[in-house]
């Protein structure tokens, strides 16, 4: 059984880098029919992210949280605390349910010096951007930024740096912030990313922005990458959004026939 579970959660691991949704969340039901452990479970969760089925991504993070926690792992359960933050945050706006979970996630860490640390200040961060607190916003990216290179998590800190991006260029330093988005666009098309759902965020906000500030050039640019990308690894997330964004770029440009096109495949995806 323990082989039929590696292998599993292997096989898992692997369809996930590749962008096979279906099959990852295959074998990592595979996995927890061999053993019902936080890491299959947490597996699985992000395979059916990637699938838009949030009530089974939710139930699989929580129950990867209640394993993590019965086992003593308390930055596996921290970790699960502030995905499912997120999650409860972007699929259900519940916002008091989210600032419960990230709590909790404060909590488990206290003084840890670890990657799950970083993932909360950046999404303090990000919370900032909400608030429209730029400068608490940047402090906060840079100090999550520090401690995803000082643990080698290039996702964490690719993502802090696109935050960054994000509050400089709200402040007016647009030269500045597009740099750092351009930069992180990057390592995550490049595949330097641990974890794929932060590259669609990073690829996202990055269109996102160049719409707002009207840098259709750039943007028409980036966006051909991310397709690719997104086709690649059928992500569906980075597809849909970006291709609202890159046929907004298209219409300023006078393409409307061009964008209609693309608004019609963002709305199938």
């Amino acid at each position: 059984m323990e082989r039929v579970y590696d292998e599993a959660v292997e096989a898992g691991q692997a369809a996930l880098s590749r962008g096979a949704w279906p099959d990852a969340r295959l074998r990592f039901e595979e996995a927890i029919e061999a053993a019902a452990t936080a890491e299959a479970y947490e597996g699985l969760s992000w395979a059916n992210w990637w699938l838009e089925d949030v009530s089974a991504c939710l139930e699989a993070r929580e129950q990867a949280y209640r394993l993590y926690r019965t086992a003593d792992d308390v930055r596996g359960a921290a970790r699960m605390a502030l995905w499912l933050g997120d999650d409860h945050n972007e699929f259900r706006g519940a916002g008091a349910v989210a600032e419960g979970w990230f709590n909790r996630a404060a909590r488990l860490l206290g003084d840890l010096d670890c990657p799950e640390r970083g993932w909360l200040t950046v999404f303090d961060a990000n919370a900032a951007l909400g608030r429209h607190d730029t400068g608490r916003a940047r402090q906060l990216a840079a100090q999550a930024e520090e401690i995803g290179q000082r643990h080698r998590a290039v996702d964490l800190e690719m993502f802090s740096l696109a935050t960054e991006g994000v509050a400089l260029v709200a402040e007016g330093a647009v030269e500045q912030g597009m740099r750092c988005l351009d930069e992180a666009t990057a390592a995550a098309l490049g595949g330097e990313y641990e974890n794929l759902a932060p590259a669609a965020w990073t690829c996202c906000r990055l269109m996102q922005v160049c719409e707002e500030i009207r840098d259709y050039e750039r943007g028409a640019q980036w966006c051909r990458q991310v397709q690719e990308f997104s086709g690649r690894m059928e992500a569906r997330f980075v597809h849909g959004v970006c291709r609202a964004h890159y046929a907004a770029i298209l219409g300023w440009y006078g393409r409307e026939s061009e964008a209609e096109l693309e608004l019609a495949g963002a709305r199938r995806t």
